[in-house]
C-alpha cells in the first residue's frame, strides 16, 4: 500500500533538514505539474516535468531515502 510506504518513509526522516527536502520536493513536483504528488516516492516522472527538475526531484524523492543536503541542491547546475 503506497500510504503505508509514504508514512513509513516520513518516520524515517531524523532532521528538520531533511523534513524541510522533502517537503520542498513534494512542493517542486506540485508546481511541475499542477497536481498533488500521488507517491510518497518517485522513481519516474511525467514528461510534461523539465528534465532540470526531473534531475533534482530524483535526488529528492528517491525510494532508497538518502536525501541530500541543502548544499548538495544548492551546488547543482
Amino acid at each position: 500500500n503506497e500510504r503505508n510506504y509514504f508514512n513509513e518513509f516520513v518516520c524515517r526522516l531524523q532532521t528538520l533538514q531533511q523534513c524541510d527536502i522533502y517537503a520542498f520536493g513534494r512542493l517542486l513536483y506540485e508546481l511541475s505539474t499542477g497536481e498533488e504528488c500521488p507517491f510518497g516516492v518517485c522513481a519516474e516522472f511525467p514528461y510534461l516535468i523539465p528534465i532540470s527538475v526531473q534531475e533534482i526531484l530524483s535526488k529528492i524523492l528517491v525510494p532508497s531515502g538518502h536525501l541530500p543536503t541543502i548544499e548538495q541542491l544548492l551546488n547543482e547546475p
